[in-house]
């Protein structure tokens, strides 16, 4: 189970609006797992005091690794089964850093993690950080595989864990999801990693090539059910997992979004 949506809000160091929603709790107590990804929109931010030139990128590391600490202390008291976390969400797109800043600011996401993981019972499960989240735009895959590369390269020469690789992707055909998974995979494997990969964002979007229906998401910014054709996006993607699921590899894709924002549930 994957929550972008404040959890913890670092601006005040306390629950973020929806840290208590009724059906994220149930869907914990019947055993989901819950991945949690570091800012986002809305999501976990900087609070101002922390924000550099660039209000994306903290303007001490230290004390953004000791922000994260508390943080990740807070989840783990309110969801000791919280165990996935995202290092960023679409660094280099959503969240404006450059893949030089992405590299220092996740090699401390991953220290805040190691940090309260020694701090844990025997009982409640390890933080498992992976990344980096890398979101899916218009500047093609070239310039993503540029991006991604060199975060790989410093992670490995630091000896850094990969608890899983992450991204987004949309827009594609489904053969295209597949596609862009063995691209990433290869990058990753070529540095000696063979971790689980999460697809955190799998979906259709406006802009479908090979004549896929040109389908709307279900997102705050279309919040209309009659605006969408579920049938034909339910379509697509079923056909895009089964892409997945024939890739023959470790990949577990998160539709987004599965919200209903009309009925606000």
């Amino acid at each position: 189970w994957a929550i972008e949506l404040g959890v913890y809000d670092f601006s005040t160091q306390g629950g973020g609006p929806y840290g208590s929603d009724p059906l994220f709790n149930d869907a914990i107590a019947n055993g989901g797992e819950m991945l949690v990804s570091i800012q986002g929109n809305p999501s976990i931010k900087l609070p101002v005091w922390l924000q550099s030139s660039n209000p994306d990128f903290p303007n001490n590391l230290d004390h953004y690794q000791t922000v994260l600490e508390d943080g990740l202390r807070h989840l783990k008291q309110k969801y000791p089964q919280f165990k996935y976390l995202e290092s960023q969400n679409e660094p280099g797109g959503e969240i404006k850093v450059t893949a030089d800043e992405f590299k220092l600011m996740h090699e401390r996401v991953q220290l805040a993690a190691n940090t309260v993981n020694r701090e844990l019972p025997a009982n409640v499960p390890q933080i498992i950080v992976g990344g980096p989240g890398l979101g899916y735009s218009a500047v093609g895959m070239a310039t993503r595989y540029a991006y991604l590369a060199p975060i790989l390269d410093y992670i490995r020469s630091k000896n850094l864990p990969l608890g899983f690789l992450s991204w987004h992707t949309y827009g594609e055909s489904p053969q295209g999801h597949k596609t862009i998974l063995n691209e990433y995979y290869n990058l990753m494997v070529a540095r000696g990693y063979d971790s689980p990969m999460f697809v955190t964002e799998a979906g259709y979007s406006y802009q479908n090539p090979d004549n896929w229906p040109n389908t709307k998401c279900l997102v705050p910014s279309n919040p209309d059910p009659t605006n969408i054709e579920l049938s034909q996006s339910a379509a697509y993607i079923m056909a895009t997992y089964l892409q997945y699921l024939d890739s023959g590899k470790n990949v577990t894709p998160f539709v987004f979004a599965l919200h209903d924002y009309a009925n606000n549930a």
